[in-house]
């Protein structure tokens, strides 16, 4: 394992066929059979897919093994933003400011897309061995205009910290300017 969210595990593989390590993320198996969370998680692989970018993770594929949802995704090894300071302490500000334009490009990326990701922290930035940062976690992302409507009315997501006024109201009525607020 490489990761415990709230209703999925990240875990390191191999993919045999190809010769590579992946991330695989798999739905916990107490989600696996609610539909409106496993068309969630789908529609996170799907938005993720749609988005090909060198500050955003790529996903490779999509599937079920025994029920169990899973992503198969770029594996990132540097670890999260904030596994950077546990580990190094704060960031020199030039440092901290080159992530933050990274995480920037990113972002906007997916805003060119018209994909608000609502869930912006340094625990959804990523870091590759090479120091280049990489948003993931696309998991409440609101594509603008789709017709999924997979957010309620009134509903809040996100993490209360890094959340805009706004999405604390009403996640569902939130657009780009929710996650530059993140930023």
């Amino acid at each position: 394992p490489l990761g415990v969210g709230g209703m999925a595990t990240v875990f390191k593989a191999f993919d045999q066929r190809l010769q590579v390590w992946r991330a695989v993320k798999v739905l916990a198996p107490q989600y696996s059979n609610r539909p409106s969370l496993r068309d969630r998680f789908e529609a996170e692989a799907r938005t993720m897919a749609s988005l090909e970018h060198r500050h955003i993770v790529r996903v490779y594929d999509v599937g079920r093994a025994g029920g169990s949802p899973y992503i198969v995704m770029e594996l990132v090894d540097g670890g999260t933003l904030v596994d950077w300071v546990k580990q190094h302490g704060p960031m020199p500000p030039r440092l901290a400011v080159d992530a933050m334009i990274q995480t920037c490009e990113g972002v906007s990326a997916a805003h060119a897309r018209r994909i608000v990701h609502r869930d912006i922290k340094p625990h959804n930035v990523l870091i590759t061995a090479e120091g280049r940062c990489r948003v993931t976690d696309f998991g409440i992302a609101r594509v603008e205009d789709d017709n999924e409507h997979l957010t309620r009315t009134g509903a809040v997501f996100g993490t209360w910290a890094y959340m805009a006024p706004e999405q604390r109201a009403d996640a569902k009525k939130v657009d780009a300017r929710a996650d530059v607020y993140s930023l």
